[in-house]
């Protein structure tokens, strides 16, 4: 495996791993903000 293909990876995992945190912090915020109204 190049070192660029392991940096692509690592890089798509990172990604992945900042949308699935984003998605739950939004979820938490919606559900939040329901419980408020």
């Amino acid at each position: 495996l190049p070192l660029s293909r392991i940096k692509t990876v690592r890089d798509i995992s990172a990604l992945v791993a900042g949308l699935r945190a984003a998605t739950v912090a939004k979820g938490t915020a919606i559900s939040g903000a329901s419980r408020t109204l």
